[in-house]
């Protein structure tokens, strides 16, 4: 009985330092191990066995401080969880880069020629491709915790910010500014959304910008935020998504349930 109340005070405690899986179970195993080697020794002494299973797992430490070093320890031994901050917004914000970079001169080449149904499914890819990657790349920092909750809510929050930011637009040539050229083409029109776009629809309003740009602008660049939905549906998936997960790992009730390999 002791050793089952200790063991699932145990796991919990490494679930929300962000542990779990394999790793807390092979913790588990090396703790109780040493408990029963501890216990074996003082039963040899002299001592009964229930009095030195309770000492074993007494000395063996409190549940908090255990799970709380053996965070550490395995954040030290990867080199996302040394260096939370180059691998939470650094790499995020290359890897988004170089998708949007892709993605732009393929949008370009797609807006001279394609078809509308092309750029459409285009739009459509990029309006949710980047938000998936993300929630995958997220994914695989929950299942894996490299660096603890500290990389992980660095790397939510760039990646929600960024990968809800971009937002295209087809729109046929002769609707204003942001065609590539007069003609039968498309054009497809990129914005900034979500809390990015928000924020900089803000600013242009407050400081008239929108006055200057748009009349001038003849490229497929806008800069005021379009009217879609997507992104605050996306973020707040994210957001929910995030926060569920920190809940989860926080609450003690029922910590067998899940145990990814």
């Amino acid at each position: 009985m002791r050793e089952a109340t200790s063991i699932s005070e145990l796991r919990s405690a490494l679930r929300r330092q962000g542990i779990w899986g394999t790793r807390a179970e092979r913790l588990l195993q090396e703790w109780a191990d040493h408990v029963h080697e501890t216990a074996a020794q003082q039963v040899a002494d002299g001592a009964t066995l229930e009095a030195a299973d309770q000492a074993a797992w007494q000395a063996l430490g409190v549940p908090r401080v255990l799970a709380a070093g053996a965070a550490r320890e395995l954040v030290r031994s990867s080199w996302l969880g040394r260096h939370p901050w180059l691998a939470g917004l650094c790499l995020p914000l290359a890897g988004w880069l170089l998708v949007m970079t892709i993605a732009v001169f393929a949008a370009v080449t797609m807006a001279e020629s394609a078809s509308r149904p092309a750029c459409t499914a285009l739009e459509i890819t990029m309006h949710w491709v980047p938000w998936l990657v993300g929630c995958a790349w997220l994914a695989w920092l929950v299942r894996r915790m490299p660096g603890g909750w500290k990389l992980y809510w660095i790397s939510a929050v760039v990646l929600v910010l960024l990968t809800t930011s971009m937002i295209w637009q087809i729109k046929p040539p002769t609707h204003g500014p942001g065609t590539l050229a007069q003609g039968p083409r498309l054009a497809l029109v990129t914005t900034l959304g979500g809390i990015p776009g928000a924020i900089l629809n803000k600013l242009g309003t407050l400081f008239h910008l929108w006055e200057r740009i748009e009349p001038a602008n003849d490229r497929t660049v806008y800069f005021s935020n379009p009217s879609t939905v997507i992104p605050w549906i996306q973020i707040a998936l994210s957001t929910v998504g995030m926060i569920g997960v920190h809940r989860w790992s926080r609450s003690s009730a029922r910590p067998d349930q899940w145990r990814p390999a």
